[in-house]
C-alpha cells in the first residue's frame, strides 16, 4: 500500500523541538516557474505552526506561527497583462506584514531564519520565545542573500491550547490556468483538427530545514522518512499516476525535499472510417469520413505535512477516494487505512485527477446534387458507423488525505543526572537519541572522562556512593534497569521493573546501601527496595499517601529525623502544584 523512503530508523530532531535546547533553524523555498507557460498562475506556500490551526484571517492573534506565500502569473496572452510576482510574509510577531511585489517571473530561493529559538512545554500548552526571525531572498543556488524583511526581538509567544499534531510545516505548490474544465472536446470545425489546444504547465517546490548551535554558523540537516502511498482500491479502468514527494538520495535528508504541481490537456484527433450512402441504382454517392477527437486531462496537486520525526505522532489515518466516472456510470471507493509507524514521517496529500474522453465526429465529404431516391431512408451505408462503445471515456479523481490519530504526547524525560562523592568526584549522566554517557570529574571540573562505555536508555538516574560501584538507573524499551560500573565498564545489575510503563526513574542509595528506586507509570508513583548486594527486598508496588502526579519528572533522596531516624524525601507535581512528600519506609508517605 506504500512505499517508505527511508535512510534508517535512528531517531532524530528537526526544527524547533519542543523542550530542547534554543537553536537556530532555517526553512529554505526554492520556487521555479520556468515550466510556467502563458496564462498561467503558480503559487507556492511555506507555513509553519506551533500546536494549533493557523486561522489565516484578519486577526494576528489566530495566526499561530507564520505563513510565506509567493504568486507568480505569466503573461496573458493577447497582449494582456503582464507577468508579474507577490511575496507576502504573515506572522502573529508583527504588524504590518511584509509585502513585495514587481513585474516578471522569477526563480528564487527564499529563506527564513530563526535565531535562538526554543519551544517549551507541556503536551497542551507551549511558549515559543525567539531573538529575531527574517526573510531573505537568493536569485541563485548559494547566491548572496538579499534580506527582504526582519522581526526584532526578543518575542515570546505562549499558546494555551496546544496540539503536538499540528506543530507542524506545511509546503504546497498550485497552478492554475485557463484550461477547461473536465469533459469531452467538441467536434473541430475542420475535419482532421484537435479538439483544442494542447497546454502543459508545472510549479515546481524544493523545501529544506536545517538548524544550528546559537551563533555558531555550523547548520546541520536531518534524515527524513517519507511515504509515498500510491496504490489505488478501487477498480476504475483509468488511474492517474499518483504525485510523489522526492527528497535526494544517498541520503535522504532535509535538502532538498521536492514537490510538484502539473497540468497536462492534451487533444489528438484520429481517421476511424469513411461511409458511403448509395442510393439504388445512384451514381452519386454521398460520402462521410468519421473521425474520433479525443481529449486527455490529468492534474497533480501535492502538499506535504512536515513534523518532527521523533515527534509525538506515530499513527495514523491514509484515506483514499477514488471517484470513477466510467463512460456515464458513477462509483466513489472510500478506503480508510491505518498505519502504525512507530516514528514520524513526512505525510503526504495530494489531489490527483485522470480524463480520457473521446467524441465521434462525422464530416460529409461530398457535395449536392445527389441522385434522387424515392424515399430518403432508401440511402444505406455501406458500413456500420462507429461504434461509441468502442470509445469508452473515463474519468477518475482520486484523493488523499492522511491525518494523525491522537498525540501520543511523550512524558517528560529525565535525561539529565548528577551526582557528587564524598571525596568529591564529580559524576554526570545524560540521554540523547536513546544512548545514556556517564562522565567523571574531579572537582576542578577542568577535564571530564567518560566511565565505561555508553548503554541504552531513553531516560537516566544517577546514585553514588562513598565506598562501592556507581548506580546508573535508565528506561530502556519500557524497562527501569540499574547498572553499576567502579570506573569501568557497566554491568547490568538488575532490573527494577519492565511492566508497566515506567518512566521518570530516581534512585536513593542510603547510607546503609539500601537502593530506594521510585518511578511513575501512567501518574501512579511506584517503588522497589534492592539491599546493598542488589537482592530485590520486595516486589514492585504503589506509594500511599500520594495524589496522581504529573508526569513531569521525580526527583528523591535521603534526609534525617530526630534520633537519626531515616527520612525518604519525594518531590512531585500534581496537577501543576509541586509537593514533597516524607516517609521512613519508601511506601507510605505524607
Amino acid at each position: 500500500m506504500e512505499t517508505l523512503e527511508q535512510i534508517n530508523l535512528t531517531r532524530s530532531t528537526d526544527m524547533i523541538t519542543k523542550n530542547a535546547a534554543a537553536r537556530d533553524v532555517y526553512w529554505d523555498v526554492h520556487v521555479d516557474p520556468s515550466a510556467l507557460p502563458d496564462d498561467y498562475v503558480a503559487a507556492w506556500r511555506l507555513r509553519f505552526t506551533w500546536g494549533q490551526n493557523y486561522d489565516h484571517g484578519a486577526t494576528p492573534a489566530l495566526w499561530h506561527g507564520w505563513t510565506l506565500d509567493v504568486t507568480m502569473s505569466a503573461d496573458v496572452s493577447g497582449g494582456g497583462t503582464p507577468a508579474n510576482y507577490e511575496v507576502e510574509f504573515e506572522s502573529a510577531f508583527d504588524s504590518p506584514n511584509f509585502s513585495d511585489t514587481g513585474a516578471g517571473v522569477h526563480e528564487w530561493w527564499l529563506r527564513v531564519y530563526m535565531d535562538n529559538a526554543r519551544l517549551q512545554g507541556g503536551c497542551t500548552s507551549a511558549v515559543l520565545t525567539f531573538d529575531e526571525l527574517r526573510l531573505t531572498r537568493r536569485t541563485t543556488a548559494g547566491g548572496a542573500e538579499t534580506t527582504l524583511y526582519t522581526i526584532t526581538g526578543p518575542i515570546t509567544y505562549v499558546n494555551t491550547s496546544y496540539d503536538p499534531r499540528k506543530d507542524v510545516d506545511f509546503i504546497q505548490p498550485t497552478i492554475a490556468g485557463p484550461y477547461a474544465s473536465p469533459g469531452a472536446a467538441t467536434c473541430p470545425a475542420t475535419p482532421g483538427d484537435p479538439g483544442g489546444t494542447d497546454a502543459t504547465a508545472s510549479a515546481a517546490m524544493g523545501f529544506a530545514w536545517k538548524y544550528a548551535v546559537p551563533g555558531s554558523g555550523t547548520w546541520t540537516e536531518d534524515t527524513v522518512e517519507v511515504d509515498n502511498t500510491d496504490t489505488l482500491y478501487g477498480t476504475c479502468p483509468c488511474a492517474p499516476a499518483i504525485g510523489d514527494i522526492t527528497i535526494d538520495a544517498p541520503p535522504l535528508n532535509t535538502e532538498w525535499i521536492a514537490l510538484t504541481a502539473t497540468i497536462a490537456d492534451l487533444f489528438t484527433t484520429d481517421f476511424i472510417l469513411t461511409q458511403t450512402f448509395t442510393c439504388p441504382g445512384s451514381s452519386t454517392p454521398i460520402t462521410v469520413d468519421w473521425y474520433d477527437v479525443q481529449r486527455s486531462l490529468e492534474t497533480h496537486a501535492i502538499s506535504a505535512y512536515v513534523h518532527r520525526k521523533d515527534g509525538p505522532m506515530d499513527e495514523r489515518t491514509i484515506e483514499t477516494v477514488e471517484v470513477c466516472n466510467d463512460d456515464g456510470s458513477t462509483t466513489t471507493t472510500t478506503t480508510n487505512t491505518t498505519v502504525t509507524d512507530g516514528y514520524t514521517v513526512i505525510r503526504k496529500n495530494t489531489l490527483d485527477l485522470l480524463g480520457s474522453w473521446h467524441t465521434l465526429c462525422d464530416y460529409e465529404t461530398s457535395s449536392p446534387p445527389y441522385d434522387p431516391c424515392a424515399f430518403p431512408d432508401e440511402y444505406l451505408p455501406d458500413v456500420d458507423p462507429p461504434d461509441p462503445a468502442d470509445y469508452p471515456d473515463c474519468e477518475n479523481a482520486v484523493t488523499i488525505t492522511q491525518l494523525w490519530s491522537a498525540a501520543d504526547c511523550p512524558p517528560t524525560r529525565n535525561r539529565l543526572a548528577y551526582k557528587v562523592r564524598r571525596d568529591l568526584q564529580n559524576f554526570r549522566a545524560f540521554a540523547d537519541s536513546g544512548v545514556v554517557t556517564v562522565e567523571m570529574a574531579d572537582n576542578s571540573l577542568s577535564s571530564w572522562a567518560a566511565v565505561g562505555s555508553t548503554v541504552s536508555g531513553d531516560e537516566v538516574c544517577l546514585a553514588v556512593r562513598d565506598t562501592g560501584p556507581i548506580l546508573l538507573g535508565v528506561i530502556d524499551a519500557g524497562a527501569y534497569k540499574v547498572y553499576t560500573s567502579t570506573g569501568g565498564s557497566w554491568t547490568l545489575a538488575y532490573t527494577v521493573v519492565s511492566t508497566g510503563d515506567p518512566v521518570n526513574p530516581a534512585i536513593v542509595s542510603c547510607a546503609d546501601q539500601t537502593a530506594f528506586h521510585f518511578w511513575n507509570d501512567s501518574g501512579t508513583l511506584k517503588g522497589r527496595r534492592f539491599d546493598a548486594s542488589g537482592t530485590a527486598l520486595d516486589s514492585a508496588y504503589s506509594l500511599t499517601g500520594v495524589g496522581t502526579a504529573d508526569i513531569d519528572g521525580l526527583d528523591a533522596d535521603e534526609s534525617y529525623g530526630d534520633a537519626g531516624t531515616r527520612l525518604i524525601r519525594l518531590f512531585v507535581r500534581e496537577a501543576g502544584v509541586n509537593k514533597v512528600y516524607t516517609s521512613t519506609d519508601g511506601v507510605a508517605f505524607v
